[in-house]
């Protein structure tokens, strides 16, 4: 890619970041304090539009012939596609390091899932993921969850998370698993965290970001 060619996909200095996860997972606490990361700015929600994004461009691809393993001249629409969400979307200010979003609208089709987040890997420069779980039981105690049947969002929850695992053991070098359990009570669990965004661990940070989400 050159990368004038798409001036919004350049704005970030490092590259993206997306967090992959469900509601009610401790989700938004992690998007603040990835947002209190110097030069790091990660956007909410978004309806999940990034997904007919990628399914247009899969469409049009298929159509043609095409895949992201042969790629041709439709890459050329992904990255238009990819630079025009960043302008009229994710909108990053001008001097960021990292930017992206977190979204929990995600497929439960193991084929839909791994094509959508494909797009995003190979059409924002060093795009790099973080998968964000909890206890799906404890979740379906909570807000919205709590109205549906129990055992239908422990599946729910469980198959996403499946996902996660069997997207990072396929790409390990695409990003990092956290679950909420693990760094609650351990905040030191948070270092990759700070390590996939090149950010210097910050034990105080780290400290009062999880004393926080107990209060």
């Amino acid at each position: 890619m050159t990368r004038p060619s798409f001036p919004s996909l350049a704005v970030p200095s490092r590259g993206y970041v997306f967090v992959v996860t469900y509601g009610l997972s401790g989700d938004v606490g992690l998007q603040a304090l990835i947002n209190r990361f110097d030069g790091v700015c990660l956007r909410g929600e978004n309806g999940g539009v990034i997904n007919h994004i990628a399914d247009a461009w899969h469409a049009a691809a298929g159509q043609a012939g095409q895949s992201l393993e042969t790629f041709g001249p439709l890459n050329r629409l992904g990255w238009q596609l990819a630079d025009s969400f960043v302008e009229s979307v994710l909108s990053p200010p001008d001097g960021v390091r990292f930017a992206g979003f977190r979204e929990i609208r995600w497929s439960e089709d193991a084929a839909e899932f791994e094509r959508r987040l494909d797009f995003l890997y190979s059409f924002f420069p060093d795009a790099r993921f973080v998968f964000h779980g909890r206890s799906p039981k404890e979740v379906a105690q909570l807000g919205w969850w709590a109205e549906q049947p129990t055992q239908d969002v422990v599946a729910s929850l469980e198959r996403r998370s499946e996902l996660f695992d069997a997207y990072l053991t396929e790409h390990p070098d695409r990003g990092l698993r956290l679950d909420f359990e693990a760094y609650i009570g351990a905040p030191e669990n948070l270092k990759p965290l700070f390590e996939l965004l090149e950010t210097p661990y910050s034990p105080r940070l780290a400290e009062t970001w999880v004393g926080e989400q107990g209060s």
